[in-house]
Protein backbone atom coordinates (compact mmCIF):
# COMPACT_ATOMS: atom_id res chain seq x y z
CA UNK A 1 0.00 0.00 0.00
CA UNK A 2 1.12 3.70 -0.67
CA UNK A 3 0.81 6.40 1.73
CA UNK A 4 -1.13 8.03 -1.05
CA UNK A 5 -4.63 5.72 -1.11
CA UNK A 6 -5.51 6.81 2.09
CA UNK A 7 -4.50 9.99 4.49
CA UNK A 8 -2.25 8.62 6.97
CA UNK A 9 -2.19 10.21 10.89
CA UNK A 10 1.44 11.29 12.41
CA UNK A 11 1.86 9.88 15.50
CA UNK A 12 5.36 11.38 16.47
CA UNK A 13 8.54 13.12 15.06
CA UNK A 14 11.74 11.42 15.99
CA UNK A 15 13.98 13.69 14.15
CA UNK A 16 15.38 15.65 11.53
CA UNK A 17 18.94 15.30 10.43
CA UNK A 18 21.06 17.53 7.71
CA UNK A 19 23.51 14.92 6.28
CA UNK A 20 25.64 13.93 3.95
CA UNK A 21 26.90 10.50 2.17
CA UNK A 22 29.87 10.02 0.26
CA UNK A 23 30.25 8.58 -3.23
CA UNK A 24 29.87 4.29 -2.84
CA UNK A 25 27.12 1.90 -1.75
CA UNK A 26 25.22 1.30 1.42
CA UNK A 27 21.92 0.56 2.28
CA UNK A 28 19.25 -0.48 5.15
CA UNK A 29 17.89 -4.00 6.23
CA UNK A 30 14.77 -2.76 7.86
CA UNK A 31 14.37 1.43 8.83
CA UNK A 32 13.32 1.71 12.08
CA UNK A 33 10.65 4.45 11.44
CA UNK A 34 8.96 6.38 8.36
CA UNK A 35 11.27 9.09 6.52
CA UNK A 36 10.93 11.75 4.21
CA UNK A 37 14.37 12.43 2.26
CA UNK A 38 14.35 15.88 0.11
CA UNK A 39 17.77 15.55 -1.95
CA UNK A 40 19.46 18.64 -2.05
CA UNK A 41 22.68 18.41 -4.10
CA UNK A 42 24.10 14.81 -5.70
CA UNK A 43 22.80 12.01 -7.26
CA UNK A 44 22.05 8.76 -5.88
CA UNK A 45 20.63 5.13 -6.90
CA UNK A 46 18.24 3.26 -5.01
CA UNK A 47 16.84 -0.27 -5.03
CA UNK A 48 13.84 -1.17 -4.14
CA UNK A 49 13.32 -4.91 -4.40
CA UNK A 50 13.22 -5.09 -7.84
CA UNK A 51 12.49 -1.92 -8.31
CA UNK A 52 15.52 0.84 -9.24
CA UNK A 53 15.37 5.14 -9.11
CA UNK A 54 17.81 7.36 -9.80
CA UNK A 55 17.35 10.50 -7.52
CA UNK A 56 18.83 13.81 -7.74
CA UNK A 57 18.19 17.60 -6.42
CA UNK A 58 15.11 18.42 -5.70
CA UNK A 59 13.72 14.63 -5.65
CA UNK A 60 11.57 13.69 -2.19
CA UNK A 61 11.91 10.12 -1.37
CA UNK A 62 9.26 7.88 1.29
CA UNK A 63 11.39 5.16 3.02
CA UNK A 64 9.04 2.95 4.83
CA UNK A 65 8.99 1.96 8.05
CA UNK A 66 10.78 -1.70 8.04
CA UNK A 67 11.65 -1.81 4.53
CA UNK A 68 15.09 -2.37 3.17
CA UNK A 69 16.92 -1.12 0.03
CA UNK A 70 19.98 -0.49 -1.50
CA UNK A 71 22.07 2.70 -2.27
CA UNK A 72 24.55 3.52 -4.53
CA UNK A 73 25.80 7.39 -5.04
CA UNK A 74 27.47 7.99 -8.67
CA UNK A 75 29.24 11.51 -7.68
CA UNK A 76 31.16 12.90 -4.97
CA UNK A 77 28.33 13.05 -2.61
CA UNK A 78 24.85 12.93 -1.66
CA UNK A 79 23.67 16.12 0.72
CA UNK A 80 20.33 15.58 2.03
CA UNK A 81 17.42 16.73 4.81
CA UNK A 82 15.42 14.05 5.88
CA UNK A 83 12.87 13.39 8.78
CA UNK A 84 11.98 10.61 11.05
CA UNK A 85 8.68 10.02 11.99
CA UNK A 86 6.07 7.48 12.48
CA UNK A 87 2.76 6.80 11.42
CA UNK A 88 -0.30 5.76 13.72
CA UNK A 89 -1.18 2.71 13.93
CA UNK A 90 -0.19 -1.27 12.54
CA UNK A 91 -0.81 -2.28 8.47
CA UNK A 92 -2.14 -5.31 7.14
CA UNK A 93 -0.38 -4.39 4.00
CA UNK A 94 3.23 -2.92 4.31
CA UNK A 95 3.79 0.40 3.43
CA UNK A 96 5.89 0.79 -0.06
CA UNK A 97 9.02 2.77 -0.50
CA UNK A 98 8.45 5.81 -3.11
CA UNK A 99 10.58 8.67 -5.12
CA UNK A 100 8.97 11.60 -5.87
CA UNK A 101 9.89 14.75 -8.59
CA UNK A 102 7.95 17.11 -9.70
CA UNK A 103 8.74 20.61 -9.56
CA UNK A 104 6.32 21.68 -7.36
CA UNK A 105 8.96 20.24 -4.68
CA UNK A 106 11.62 22.91 -4.67
CA UNK A 107 10.22 24.64 -1.94
CA UNK A 108 10.15 22.18 0.91
CA UNK A 109 13.61 22.66 1.72
CA UNK A 110 12.60 25.27 3.67
CA UNK A 111 10.34 23.12 5.53
CA UNK A 112 12.56 20.56 6.60
CA UNK A 113 14.99 23.40 7.77
CA UNK A 114 12.16 24.46 9.77
CA UNK A 115 10.85 21.38 11.37
CA UNK A 116 14.97 20.54 12.48
CA UNK A 117 14.66 24.15 14.22
CA UNK A 118 11.46 23.87 15.51
CA UNK A 119 12.00 19.96 16.96
CA UNK A 120 15.53 21.47 18.54
CA UNK A 121 13.67 23.95 20.81
CA UNK A 122 11.60 21.81 21.95
CA UNK A 123 8.59 23.46 23.63
CA UNK A 124 5.30 22.92 22.82
CA UNK A 125 4.30 25.23 20.67
CA UNK A 126 7.47 24.23 18.68
CA UNK A 127 6.15 20.64 18.76
CA UNK A 128 2.90 21.29 17.31
CA UNK A 129 4.30 23.62 14.61
CA UNK A 130 6.69 20.65 13.67
CA UNK A 131 4.12 18.62 13.41
CA UNK A 132 2.19 20.96 10.98
CA UNK A 133 5.09 21.55 9.19
CA UNK A 134 5.30 17.33 8.35
CA UNK A 135 2.00 17.11 7.47
CA UNK A 136 2.51 20.37 4.91
CA UNK A 137 5.15 18.06 2.97
CA UNK A 138 2.67 15.03 3.45
CA UNK A 139 0.25 17.32 1.71
CA UNK A 140 2.60 18.35 -0.72
CA UNK A 141 4.34 15.14 -1.21
CA UNK A 142 0.52 14.11 -1.89
CA UNK A 143 -0.22 16.83 -4.25
CA UNK A 144 2.91 16.46 -6.72
CA UNK A 145 2.23 12.75 -6.78
CA UNK A 146 -1.55 12.61 -8.08
CA UNK A 147 -0.26 16.32 -10.78
CA UNK A 148 2.52 13.49 -12.40
CA UNK A 149 -0.42 10.75 -12.60
CA UNK A 150 -2.05 13.31 -14.51
CA UNK A 151 -0.91 12.68 -18.32
CA UNK A 152 -1.89 12.68 -21.90
CA UNK A 153 -4.02 9.66 -21.24
CA UNK A 154 -5.66 10.75 -18.33
CA UNK A 155 -6.91 14.01 -19.54
CA UNK A 156 -8.05 12.57 -22.57
CA UNK A 157 -10.28 10.16 -20.66
CA UNK A 158 -11.64 13.00 -18.19
CA UNK A 159 -12.66 14.97 -20.87
CA UNK A 160 -14.44 12.01 -22.42
CA UNK A 161 -15.69 11.48 -18.88
CA UNK A 162 -16.80 15.44 -18.42
CA UNK A 163 -18.80 14.47 -22.28
CA UNK A 164 -20.39 11.75 -21.46
CA UNK A 165 -21.89 13.31 -18.04
CA UNK A 166 -22.79 16.63 -19.94
CA UNK A 167 -24.48 14.08 -22.32
CA UNK A 168 -26.07 11.42 -20.18
CA UNK A 169 -27.07 13.39 -16.64
CA UNK A 170 -30.94 13.21 -17.23
CA UNK A 171 -30.44 9.44 -17.21
CA UNK A 172 -31.76 8.37 -13.76
CA UNK A 173 -29.54 5.14 -14.17
CA UNK A 174 -26.30 7.30 -14.31
CA UNK A 175 -23.82 7.09 -11.55
CA UNK A 176 -20.41 8.54 -11.17
CA UNK A 177 -19.12 4.47 -10.18
CA UNK A 178 -20.86 3.21 -13.36
CA UNK A 179 -18.76 5.52 -15.32
CA UNK A 180 -15.16 5.05 -13.73
CA UNK A 181 -15.74 1.37 -14.02
CA UNK A 182 -16.65 1.50 -18.17
CA UNK A 183 -13.35 4.07 -17.62
CA UNK A 184 -11.53 1.21 -15.87
CA UNK A 185 -10.44 3.31 -12.76
CA UNK A 186 -11.76 2.98 -9.10
CA UNK A 187 -14.32 5.96 -8.62
CA UNK A 188 -12.41 6.98 -5.69
CA UNK A 189 -9.38 7.89 -8.33
CA UNK A 190 -11.58 8.87 -10.96
CA UNK A 191 -12.81 11.26 -8.27
CA UNK A 192 -9.34 12.52 -7.60
CA UNK A 193 -8.23 13.09 -11.28
CA UNK A 194 -11.78 14.74 -12.01
CA UNK A 195 -11.19 17.55 -9.16
CA UNK A 196 -7.96 18.01 -9.91
CA UNK A 197 -8.59 19.25 -13.99
CA UNK A 198 -11.96 20.51 -13.22
CA UNK A 199 -11.70 21.80 -9.72
CA UNK A 200 -14.77 20.50 -8.94
CA UNK A 201 -16.17 16.85 -7.58
CA UNK A 202 -18.20 14.70 -10.58
CA UNK A 203 -21.08 14.52 -8.55
CA UNK A 204 -21.45 18.37 -8.38
CA UNK A 205 -20.72 18.44 -11.77
CA UNK A 206 -23.30 16.09 -12.87
CA UNK A 207 -26.00 18.16 -9.97
CA UNK A 208 -25.12 21.69 -11.91
CA UNK A 209 -26.13 20.41 -14.99
CA UNK A 210 -29.17 18.94 -13.51
CA UNK A 211 -30.01 21.85 -11.77
CA UNK A 212 -29.42 23.64 -14.65
CA UNK A 213 -31.73 21.60 -16.97
CA UNK A 214 -34.53 21.99 -14.15
CA UNK A 215 -34.54 25.54 -14.23
CA UNK A 216 -34.99 25.72 -18.15
CA UNK A 217 -37.76 23.45 -17.58
CA UNK A 218 -39.48 25.33 -14.86
CA UNK A 219 -39.18 28.64 -16.62
CA UNK A 220 -40.24 26.92 -20.33
CA UNK A 221 -42.85 24.22 -19.37
CA UNK A 222 -46.03 23.97 -17.03
CA UNK A 223 -44.77 20.35 -16.58
CA UNK A 224 -45.45 19.18 -13.20
CA UNK A 225 -42.90 18.98 -10.85
CA UNK A 226 -42.48 15.04 -10.68
CA UNK A 227 -41.84 15.28 -14.21
CA UNK A 228 -39.34 18.10 -14.31
CA UNK A 229 -37.23 16.26 -11.80
CA UNK A 230 -37.93 13.15 -13.76
CA UNK A 231 -36.59 14.69 -17.23
CA UNK A 232 -33.59 16.05 -15.75
CA UNK A 233 -32.53 12.89 -14.30
CA UNK A 234 -33.24 13.04 -10.81
CA UNK A 235 -34.08 9.73 -8.19
CA UNK A 236 -37.26 11.05 -6.91
CA UNK A 237 -38.86 14.32 -6.82
CA UNK A 238 -38.23 14.43 -2.83
CA UNK A 239 -34.93 14.35 -3.69
CA UNK A 240 -34.88 16.44 -6.47
CA UNK A 241 -37.32 19.40 -3.85
CA UNK A 242 -34.25 18.70 -1.83
CA UNK A 243 -31.48 19.85 -3.80
CA UNK A 244 -33.59 22.75 -5.19
CA UNK A 245 -33.90 24.32 -1.49
CA UNK A 246 -30.15 23.77 -0.67
CA UNK A 247 -28.92 25.10 -3.84
CA UNK A 248 -31.74 28.44 -4.01
CA UNK A 249 -33.55 28.30 -0.34
CA UNK A 250 -37.02 27.31 -2.09
CA UNK A 251 -39.19 24.81 -3.08
CA UNK A 252 -39.69 23.96 -7.05
CA UNK A 253 -42.94 26.04 -7.56
CA UNK A 254 -41.58 28.97 -5.73
CA UNK A 255 -38.48 28.81 -8.12
CA UNK A 256 -40.85 28.65 -11.70
CA UNK A 257 -42.56 31.61 -10.10
CA UNK A 258 -39.61 33.37 -9.70
CA UNK A 259 -37.90 32.49 -12.73
CA UNK A 260 -41.06 33.87 -14.81
CA UNK A 261 -41.02 37.27 -12.40
CA UNK A 262 -37.41 37.38 -13.69
CA UNK A 263 -38.21 36.92 -17.57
Amino acid sequence: MTIFEKELKIREIISVVKGENPEGEGGCEGRPSDAFVYVIHGRAEYTFGDRVYTVSAGDLMYLAKGSCYRMKISEEKLLHIHVNFNFEGGFATPLENDVIRHKSLAGLESSFIKMKKNLALGTFADKIECTSLLYHVYSAVAEAKEASYIGNRQRKMLDLAAKEISESFSDPAFSVESLAARLGVSAVHFRRLFYKIYHTSPKKFLTSLKLGRAKELLLETDMPIAKVSEASGFENAYYFSKVIRENTGMTPTALRKSLREVK
